[in-house]
């Protein structure tokens, strides 16, 4: 049976598109029987990634330019057995919108072994340089390679 994650940010435009391409990447790479989507608390639906976050993931052999934005609905949570979320503000409205209260739902960093609990959720680069985005993608890769480790068990 295939797992399947849900990444939640703001707009699906940088901070989830980098996750699920990098758990598809991971996980395809591994040959493992599980797939990643991405959505949007707060989005317009059809947009592209940042050119920044395209740039960070095609620096890193993974291509997302063909992602595009898609707002969150129940019937992707209900799917889902493992909603992600970049910061506590989307497990707040996650909770408030849709009711949803299980223990599908966790900060993204709450799957890293290394996670420093005064630093939970992962920074939103809109809007910085190329940089950030940088930094915004090291900050959540142990905790994507650690979430792949826990779904192989």
């Amino acid at each position: 049976m295939k797992k399947n994650v849900l990444f939640v940010c703001t707009g699906n435009s940088c901070r989830s598109p980098m996750a699920e391409g990098y758990f598809n990447y991971l996980t395809k790479k591994k040959t493992l029987n599980m797939e990643a989507r991405s959505a949007g608390t707060s989005t317009f639906c059809g947009f592209s990634p940042t050119a920044e976050a395209i740039q960070v993931m095609r620096d890193s052999g993974i291509d997302i330019s063909n992602h595009k934005a898609r707002k969150l609905t129940l019937e992707m949570i209900d799917r889902a057995d493992i909603v992600a979320v970049m910061a506590r503000g989307h497990k707040s409205r996650i909770h408030s919108e849709f009711g949803v209260f299980s223990g599908k739902l966790k900060l993204l960093k709450e799957y890293s072994c290394h996670a420093d609990l005064k630093d939970m959720e992962i920074f939103d680069p809109i809007g910085k340089p190329l940089k950030e985005y940088k930094k915004c993608f090291e900050s959540m890769k142990p905790a994507i390679e650690y979430m792949v480790e826990v779904l192989c068990k």
